[in-house]
């Protein structure tokens, strides 16, 4: 029941966040501020407070392998990503913020504390190297296949990413083979420790301002939903199997395919595809209201315990 409880548990928060909403304490002005707050402050606090010891005390190959699988995550979302919006003849103009609504992951909001949650420092380890894969890929990849093919985000533009920079950070760290001081890895884990709780606030604090009928009578967005969040997740994690050798790599797994869709596709498409804003804003808020029931689903068909 680890998976569910735990789905349950973050539930409780998201409620929590729409009756914050609700009652005026977070707002459409606020909630920015502390979104700002767990993707700048919390979330990289919650990485860098991993143990890493015993991960460091394997050889460089077991490193090396945890990121290939992470590198080969990235590239099978990207491929349903190019293959599903044709399937399911997404108009041409927004067919790019549709692949990426498939590829990106809502890594800093829900994956990392989540799998903090569930799973433990190994699988911590494993999401910090799927940070930063996720992160180029969406400021390079994802920006091209948008419509940005003649303007490109500046690298060191890139580089202001908090949770990006604390997953090189503890990049270096393993690679290196150092940790740091028991006392500085304690206070990174109580900033990192109301990560989840504010992450699942701020999130449930946004879907109080879900359209619901407007939402479930979209045919064409209920059908997204339904691939992205049950039957994708599904397909790539079989089709992923024999790469997933310990329960760590399949946590982490799990998270990152049946995950909603990550919130940073909105803000892009702001600047590369005005066409597709409305719907990566719905195709965001629709699989984050599910993503409760859906990731344990995905669990349950895929045989791990929840």
């Amino acid at each position: 029941m680890l998976i569910l409880g735990q789905m349950g548990i973050f539930f409780f928060m998201m409620l929590l966040g729409a009756l914050a909403r609700h009652q005026g304490i977070i707002t459409v002005q606020n909630r920015k501020a502390f979104t700002a707050l767990v993707v700048g402050f919390t979330t990289p606090a919650l990485i860098l407070s991993c143990d890493i010891s015993r991960f460091i005390s394997h050889d460089y190959s077991y490193i090396a392998y945890g990121a290939m699988v992470m590198v080969a995550l990235q590239l099978a979302q990207n491929v349903t990503g190019l293959i599903f919006p044709r399937l399911t003849r997404t108009p041409a103009k927004e067919r790019g913020v549709v692949n990426m609504l498939y590829s990106c992951t809502n890594t800093a909001l829900l994956g990392i504390p989540l799998v903090a949650s569930l799973f433990g420092d190994e699988a911590m380890v494993y999401m910090s190297f799927f940070v930063v894969v996720d992160t180029i890929m969406l400021y390079s990849y994802g920006i091209f296949v948008m419509g940005g093919r003649e303007n490109r985000i500046p690298f060191k533009t890139i580089l202001k990413n908090p949770c990006l920079i604390s997953s090189i950070a503890l990049m270096l760290l393993i690679g290196f083979k150092l940790t740091l001081p028991e006392y500085v890895r304690g206070a990174l884990s109580m900033v990192g420790m109301a990560s989840p709780p504010l992450a699942m606030m701020v999130i449930g604090a946004s879907l109080a301002d879900l359209g619901f009928k407007e939402t479930v009578t979209d045919m064409r967005l209920m059908l997204f939903v339904v691939l992205k969040m049950i039957a994708v997740p599904v397909i790539l994690m079989f089709c992923l199997a024999p790469l997933l050798n310990t329960p760590a790599l399949q946590g982490v797994a799990l998270i990152v395919l049946s995950a909603p869709s990550g919130v940073m596709v909105a803000m892009l498409a702001t600047l590369y595809s005005p066409a597709g804003i409305n719907s990566a804003s719905k195709g965001i808020s629709a699989t984050t209201a599910v993503s409760a029931l859906t990731i344990p689903l995905v669990a349950v068909i895929c045989g791990m315990g929840v």
